[in-house]
């Protein structure tokens, strides 16, 4: 099992660069782990980790739980063992848990809530943030708004030739569908894979522009991929090239890639970022930003080499 590009192959390891989403998408690597009879002995270092794990975080995953022998209230999560109760204190998940109780299953709430106890999410020392809310909307596929979680082929109204500002970005995401999800705009369309996401230009509720969510450089050793973030509700980018093996960018908005230099991008953090020797690039978007110092740009499309249709809330520059 990997997780943030690591093999994982003991708790502490998986304390350290926990991440709730990609571990969700790796669980069956993860019960396989478990399962393994040379490596599962190793894995975890404490009793109560070998009892959380073992016997609830394992069952959760695999869909086998059942309540019989575990309880929760407001204040500790309780395993029977052998008949015999052992009382686990939630700690800082208190306020997590009694926020987010209603929005999960009693399954899934015992399963988390064991899985952050697990990973010692309870200590006011742990880096581990918390996220029952991001976990039971990715559950449920009922994220709405900007963050929209399809389940089916999906097609949005086209806005047309003349589409009428303020114009804003929607995130697309397949969280719950093995199979790729077709999503189209007009006569545009892309694929939506398990676990990611595409970029859209909106006015209103009508479609503008999908924007590419996947660019790839062979010659320069570099691809990149927006996956969905359904804790943040938004999409990263994930990079992997020569030098750097993996990085996420988070918060990406669009995505595009400058041939022989490498992978631009806009995000909700910054302006527009681009490699330094792409010269058409920079002059087409200094000479916009001077033109219009009100506007922010937050997306852009190229849709062929040197040729950038820069959007905006205001306006879109073709």
């Amino acid at each position: 099992m990997k997780i943030q590009g690591v093999i994982i192959l003991r708790v502490t390891d998986l304390i350290r660069f926990f991440d709730l989403n990609e571990f969700w998408q790796q669980r069956d690597a993860f019960l396989r782990l478990l399962a393994d009879p040379l490596r599962s002995p190793l894995f975890f270092d404490t009793d109560r980790q070998r009892l959380l794990g073992g016997r609830i975080v394992s069952l959760w995953l695999s869909g086998k739980l059942r309540t019989q022998g575990v309880s929760i209230d407001k204040a500790r999560l309780t395993v029977y063992d052998n008949n015999f109760p052992k009382a686990i204190p939630f700690g800082r998940l208190a306020p997590y848990i009694e926020k987010s109780a209603g929005l999960l299953s009693k399954t899934d709430l015992i399963g988390l809530t064991a899985l952050y106890l697990m990973l010692g999410a309870d200590s006011t020392a742990s880096e581990i943030t918390p996220d029952y809310e991001g976990f039971a909307a990715m559950r449920s596929g009922k994220i709405t708004g900007d963050f929209i979680v399809i389940s089916s082929d999906t097609e949005f109204p086209a806005a047309g030739f003349a589409p009428e500002p303020p114009f804003s970005l929607k995130y697309i995401a397949n969280l719950n569908v093995p199979r790729p999800l077709s999503v189209r705009c007009g006569a545009s369309s892309a694929t939506v894979g398990h676990g990611q996401c595409l970029t859209a230009v909106f006015a209103g509720e009508q479609c503008v522009a999908l924007l590419p969510r996947h660019v790839s450089d062979p010659s320069l050793r570099i691809d990149a991929e927006l996956r969905a973030n359904p804790h943040t509700r938004r999409a990263d980018a994930v990079v992997h090239d020569a030098s750097t093996k993996k990085r996420v960018i988070p918060g990406v908005t669009s995505l595009w890639l400058e041939p022989g230099h490498g992978i631009a991008y806009t995000s909700v953090d910054a302006d527009p970022v681009y490699p330094a020797n792409a010269t058409a690039c920079r002059w087409r978007i200094d000479d916009y930003a001077e033109a219009h110092p009100d506007r922010k740009i937050i997306a852009v499309l190229s849709n062929e080499p040197q040729n950038y249709i820069l959007y905006t809330s205001e306006h879109i520059s073709h």
